[in-house]
Parts: structure tokens; C-alpha cells; sequence
């Protein structure tokens, strides 16, 4: 929350959380209160979850290479969440 609080505006926001304790509702609710983007990465620890918590979308492919299915695969659980 101090964080948030103390980032100038109204520069873009996104967070990138590498522990699934940050995934639950009331961190998604606090960075929607401040427009901040859920960085969404293809982790190799976990599946982080797709949510809309600002008026845009942060998303970080971090391979130097992906298959078009790959792609796919990304392409399709964004949509689902628009």
C-alpha cells in the first residue's frame, strides 16, 4: 500500500509478484484502487493468474524464443479476460 501511495502519477504502474501470497483478492483490489497493472509472466515457478486491475495490461514473455502455439496458448487466456 505505501508503495502505491508514494509512486508519482500518473506514470503507468505494473507490479510483478514472485510469491503466490501477493495473488489474492485484496492486493488485486488495492492495485485497481491505484490503477496499477498485475504483471503477468510465464513463470517458471507457477501460473500467474490473468486479472484486469488497471485500465491497461502488463504482459512479460521472458524466453528469447516461443512456438507459435506457444503464442497461441498466451493470446487466448488474454482474450478470455477482456
Amino acid at each position: 500500500r505505501a508503495l502505491l501511495e508514494l509512486l508519482p502519477g500518473p506514470w503507468p504502474t505494473a507490479l510483478e509478484f514472485r510469491h503466490d501470497s501477493w495473488f489474492d483478492d485484496d492486493v488485486f483490489e488495492l492495485l485497481r484502487l491505484h490503477d496499477a497493472a498485475l504483471c503477468v509472466t510465464d513463470a517458471e515457478e507457477g501460473e500467474v493468474p490473468i486479472t484486469s486491475t488497471a485500465s491497461f495490461g502488463y504482459l512479460r514473455l521472458r524466453r528469447p524464443r516461443y512456438e507459435e502455439q506457444e503464442l497461441r496458448i498466451w493470446r487466448d487466456r488474454i482474450v478470455a479476460q477482456a
